[in-house]
């Protein structure tokens, strides 16, 4: 994987088979924190401009569970085996968008929302309730793409490939701090930054 060296966009996305996908993107240069639901066809258009983007999503494919992931079941996170019918139709979209971004330049990292929470926890801002678990998991996503930007990472690695975890719970404030602006395009409202409050 290739990073490259000035980073613009980062991106997290909830990948999903049968739903719009969840996409969270963050602008470094403007500020701009977008969350939207796309398709497959819109998902990969997104995503063609940003330089890191985190997937929840195998990336790889070795049933039941690959060797980093039984080191990670080990030290005690839940894991669905890629056996199961609907983890094998999400590897391989998953495997599908990763080849089609690098062949763009886009550094793609596997990731794992509720491993992720484990480690970090939620993000203690009252202006995101209004997310539903979806957008929530694109938003850990993203968070794990910025914490490979900052150096604070959980990295588990094996021949069958590489997971990330964002590996500091000060990450949430340091990717918020980055954030000038929030455009959610959900019907049931929205979120804003001036809006953002801590617990």
């Amino acid at each position: 994987m290739k990073v490259k060296r000035w980073i613009s966009v980062i991106a997290g996305v909830d990948l999903s088979v049968r739903r719009k996908s969840a996409l969270a993107t963050l602008n470094l240069l403007d500020g701009t924190l977008r969350l939207d639901k796309v398709d497959g066809q819109d998902l990969l258009r997104e995503l063609r401009e940003v330089d890191i983007v985190a997937v929840d999503s195998p990336l790889s494919y070795r049933p039941p569970f690959r060797d980093f992931e039984r080191l990670m079941i080990r030290k005690g996170f839940r894991l669905l085996p890629l056996s199961l019918k609907g983890m094998r139709d999400l590897t391989l979209m998953g495997i599908e968008l990763k080849n089609k971004l690098e062949a763009y330049g886009t550094a793609v990292l596997e990731t794992h929302p509720s491993s992720a929470l484990r480690v970090v926890g939620p993000p203690r801002f009252s202006s995101l309730s209004c997310l539903d678990k979806d957008l929530m998991d694109s938003l850990v996503c993203l968070l794990a793409s910025y914490s490979l930007l900052k150096n604070k990472v959980i990295v588990f690695k094996g021949a069958d490939g590489v997971l990330v975890l964002p590996g500091s719970e000060t990450l949430w404030d340091d990717l918020f701090n980055e954030v000038s602006s929030i455009n959610l395009d959900d019907p049931r409202g929205s979120c804003s930054k001036a809006n953002k409050e801590g617990n």
